[in-house]
């Protein structure tokens, strides 16, 4: 299959999640007549959805999967919350007074977001509001990107958040992935939320990945990066085996456990 036929398969099935998202369940036909292809290729296209855990396809369909969309809603991604919290106390450690830094979105992301205070002088840039509503208090110097903002995610994303990106630079973005795999890089489960992860790995001198084990051999809808893109993973437990293929990549593994 040609790289543009790849593209647009792709294209097509985060549009069909988007529509089964919004009108919470689809038939096979009339996803077959609103898309204008066979319905031999939207039950492909289903099967590969419901197999990254985007949708829940049903006799003759899809319909939205119980308490989630492209990606759990930040209501449902509460757990493993102790191990979050350590990660972003190593993550702080890496944070100097007046650094420009990046903040993606995510619940790791978050509970970095909550310590920051420790630091002074800083300048963050990030596309979550929920980051943007924990740091105002603090008066740092906070660039919001500016996109279109996706209901039950609490952040931005499109065209005009990867312009901003373009113009601007900083010391280090700390990031979050939905899957982590040695042969295929990190990923997340919305096209437009890999763009715009992709423009803050250029935009950043140093690219700080936030994870927990859980997300370790998992592939998502989109690839946002390759694994060398990241200078230093922070997680909380991960095999020899793992690290060493990692590190073998030249990121620095900082681990928790």
């Amino acid at each position: 299959m040609a790289n543009e036929d790849i593209l647009f398969a792709e294209e097509r099935k985060m549009q069909i999640t988007e529509y089964i998202n919004k009108n919470k369940k689809a038939t096979a036909n009339e996803l077959s007549k609103n898309f204008k292809v066979s319905i031999a290729t939207i039950r492909n296209d289903l099967r590969d959805l419901e197999k990254t855990g985007l949708i829940m396809r049903t006799h003759g369909g899809a319909m939205v999967k119980s308490k989630s969309s492209q990606e759990l809603d930040l209501s449902s991604r509460k757990y493993n919350i102790t191990a979050k919290q350590n990660i972003a106390k190593a993550a702080l450690n890496l944070v100097d007074d007046g650094d420009t830094l990046i903040l993606d979105s995510g619940t790791t992301i978050h509970e970095l977001a909550k310590i920051l205070y420790k630091k002074k002088e800083l300048t963050i840039i990030t596309n979550d509001i929920t980051c943007v509503s924990i740091l105002e208090p603090n008066n740092f110097n906070i660039v919001m990107l500016g996109g279109v903002i996706h209901n039950g995610f609490h952040w931005s994303s499109g065209i005009h958040a990867q312009k901003m990106l373009h113009e601007l630079s900083a010391d280090k973005s700390f990031l979050s992935a939905g899957g982590i795999s040695l042969e295929r890089g990190l990923s997340v489960g919305l096209l437009s939320l890999s763009d715009i992860k992709s423009s803050m790995i250029k935009c950043a001198a140093q690219n700080i990945l936030l994870c927990d084990n859980s997300k370790f051999e998992k592939h998502k809808l989109a690839k946002f990066s390759n694994i060398c893109d990241i200078d230093i993973l922070i997680t909380d437990f991960i095999d020899n085996y793992t690290r060493t293929s990692i590190e073998e990549h030249g990121v620095d593994v900082l681990s928790i456990d």
